[in-house]
């Protein structure tokens, strides 16, 4: 096996003396989890080193030649910081040495499809003042480390402090394994961008795909937003933050930087509130999704996406309260994650420039009134999209609006609109009969011509569906994938009707 694929691990004898069960100590622990994700994630099998002799430091201890040897052909350095640490020569010097041997070899950082990441790993396995832990190297102190420590519901550390490690518990053994995931996923993309051969130099940006900020989640949404990272990696974006960020109190700093590089931003919202950052008020889930809405605000082309398992239910009363804040916000998706990765694709594709539809006389954008139930909400964006490119207003209700007072503005909606379109999915037959009797209402009291006004009917297919017939409105065939070219008709009709108020 070629040496540049060896990790090798630093650590403090003294971190690995206590033995939770048998012999073997925590290092012992933390080392098999690695190797065994590592090598579940790789084609081929990871060399991991670590020193298991019984040396100690002492005034005169220098590195053996194994040391030296084994830390010249690493390709990561993965270093388990404590207070045993800190006070270790022997370790500050294998990092020193390792730097040196780095820097003949193409240095610290190595660019992978996340971008730069450092070729020095931090394991937090105790907490310490990360202000301690200084080499003078950026690459090292600006990365933020992986916590391998119990924390509280609100980030910080509980007390008395304790490691995280399979044994000590399920809920602790499942936090340790998504910590060691992380890594392992962190060190593969380190080996691949060191097995890449050298770009050749070039002139101009760099040909580095779409930024895209996926937000850290809860520790219940893990698993969604890996699955998120790595699909948007495959198709060649580069994701930020490319390293699993620690909440302290700069955390904020650090999202606003990564933010700022960004086309758009993705947020999964789950059934806990999540970490809260030193000196923090707010969750880390909830200060990302409010630092991406300044984002969008002073960037028009930045786009924030939401997305949230359907029937999630809140765990604790900030939650509850963050998810009925984001009820307000157009782009929170509720749908299976399959169709809000669509959503995200489709937002990351370059859009041809569409016909712009006329405005009226008084030089206002006609308006279509959208009309969807929440089950429809993810295909009925296709739609909603395709309108205001092509220069429509698209005016729309709240997906769930039971409310007197969003009764009473969809009722203005039906009256103020220049075109209505209803998108008839996944809801009710019944649901579609009673908007089509407040059309019905509004034209018959209302002084008005009647506006042109359509049925979408997507998926699924039933057969009362497809044989869904009616003269008061276009009937659309819509299954499958969204197709402008059905909206033609009813568009056409919508750029030669009389506006609304006339």
């Amino acid at each position: 096996m070629a040496a540049a694929l060896d990790v090798f691990i630093s650590y403090a004898h003294e971190d690995n003396d206590y033995p939770r069960y048998g012999q073997r100590g925590w290092v012992e622990y933390f080392y098999e989890a690695l190797k065994a994700r590592l090598n579940g994630i790789r084609r081929e099998e990871i060399a991991i080193w670590r020193d298991q002799s019984e040396a100690r430091i002492t005034g005169g201890t220098v590195l053996t030649p194994t040391i030296k040897e084994k830390l010249s052909d690493c390709a990561v350095l993965v270093v388990v910081v404590s207070p045993a640490y800190l006070a270790s020569k022997w370790c500050a010097d294998e990092l020193g040495f390792f730097r040196d041997a780095a820097g003949k070899r193409g240095g610290l950082s190595v660019s992978t499809k996340s971008g730069s990441l450092s070729r020095v790993l931090k394991i937090l396995k105790l907490p310490i003042d990360l202000d301690t832990f200084r080499t003078g190297l950026v690459e090292v102190d600006d990365a933020v480390g992986y916590p391998l420590y119990q924390r509280t519901a609100e980030g910080r550390p509980c007390i008395p402090p304790i490691e995280l490690d399979p044994p000590y518990g399920e809920n602790i053994g499942t936090d340790f394994g998504r910590a060691v995931n992380a890594l392992a996923y962190d060190i593969d993309a380190i080996l691949q961008g060191m097995s890449l051969p050298a770009p050749a130099p070039a002139s101009g940006r760099s040909g580095s795909g779409t930024r895209v900020y996926v937000a850290e989640t809860s520790s219940d949404m893990a698993d969604y937003r890996e699955r998120v990272r790595q699909e948007l990696e495959q198709f060649g974006c580069t994701i930020v933050p490319a390293a699993q960020q620690f909440p302290g109190p700069n955390y904020a700093e650090h999202v606003r930087k990564d933010l700022s590089g960004a086309r758009l931003s993705v947020h999964i919202v789950g059934e806990s509130y999540g970490l809260i950052p030193e000196r923090a008020d707010q969750s880390i889930v909830e200060l990302q999704y409010r630092l991406a809405g300044e984002e969008a605000v002073a960037r028009p082309e930045f786009a924030r996406m939401v997305w949230m398992p359907p029937s999630v239910t809140a765990s604790e009363e900030r939650q509850r309260a963050f998810i009925a804040a984001l009820q307000d916000d157009p782009n929170l998706v509720v749908s299976p994650l399959e169709d809000f990765k669509t959503l995200v694709h489709d937002a990351l594709k370059p859009k041809a420039e569409p016909p712009r539809a006329p405005a009226r006389g008084d030089g206002i954008p006609k308006s279509v009134y959208l009309i969807f139930d929440v089950p429809d909400q993810v295909r009925a964006k296709a739609v909603d999209d395709w309108l205001f490119e092509r220069g429509f207003e698209v005016l729309k209700r709240s997906a769930d609006a039971k409310s007197r007072k969003q009764l009473a503005l969809h009722k203005e909606f039906l009256k103020a609109s220049d075109g209505v379109l209803i998108y008839y999915g996944q809801t009710t037959d019944e649901w579609l009969q009673m908007n089509l009797i407040e059309l019905r209402k509004v034209f018959a009291t209302e002084n008005r011509r009647r506006p042109p006004c359509g049925v979408v009917l997507g998926d699924p297919k039933r057969p009362d569906k497809e044989g869904f017939r009616s003269n008061l409105v276009h009937v659309i065939p819509g299954f499958g994938e969204f197709s402008p070219d059905r909206l033609e008709v009813f568009v056409h009709d919508l750029e030669s009707a009389q506006p609304a108020s006339a």
